[in-house]
């Protein structure tokens, strides 16, 4: 993985369907222990970072509505061929970000934990014990605030899938660039499901940098 963020990843993902209730509820007990309301300098990043999200959303939603031809190109990399269909489907989901539609909150968790082992690269996380929370692990407040892999667009990243936009059945999330742009002409249906390609679609429309 090149630096890539990595969120919901298998480590994570303790809550499963597969496991029984008192694993579950074990598992929920240890994800509310992390949740370390952001304060002082980080609380003003992430909340910079989630208004700075919303922004972006919105100017994705505008470029898709104006559909030129650049805004096409770029979609058809990131999300396969712009049907009105597609587009559609991409703008639903920025538009649950920019109302942050069925969000929960926003957490700073300082310590490691088998919940949260923050690798190298790793900006932030949604947890399946928690769907609508993000948590914000120490690298996130170590990058920029706007622009290819930033707090902005970690920000978006984790929003969408607090909004529902998450693999179905046995997809794994892609991340790396050959990979979502192989997931785009392969599979549209699996792209538009892939946060990271939504978030990249926005840095490529807005900042450019892939």
């Amino acid at each position: 993985m090149i630096n890539q963020k990595i969120t919901c990843r298998a480590l994570l993902m303790v809550a499963g369907l597969t496991l029984t209730t008192n694993l579950i509820t074990t598992a929920v007990a240890g994800v509310n222990d992390h949740k370390i309301a952001c304060a002082g300098v980080e609380k003003a990043l992430v909340d910079a970072a989630m208004e700075q999200a919303r922004k972006d959303a919105t100017a994705t939603i505008a470029k898709l509505d104006a559909g030129d031809a650049t805004t096409l190109q770029k979609f058809s990399r990131w999300l396969g061929s712009p049907t009105p269909t597609a587009i559609a489907s991409a703008r639903a989901h920025y538009e649950r970000v920019v109302t942050f539609s069925g969000f929960g909150g926003v957490w700073c968790p300082v310590a490691n934990s088998p919940e949260f082992g923050w690798n190298a690269g790793d900006f932030a996380g949604v947890h399946p014990a928690a769907p609508r929370d993000i948590f914000f692990a120490p690298q996130f407040f170590e990058v920029g605030a706007t622009g290819l892999d930033s707090q902005a667009s970690t920000a978006m990243h984790e929003a969408l899938h607090t909004v529902g936009v998450l693999p179905q059945g046995t997809e794994q999330e892609v991340y790396a660039v050959p990979a979502l742009e192989a997931l785009a002409k392969q599979n549209q249906a699996a792209a538009l499901r892939n946060a990271q390609s939504l978030e990249y679609l926005t840095t490529d429309l807005l900042y450019g940098g892939l």
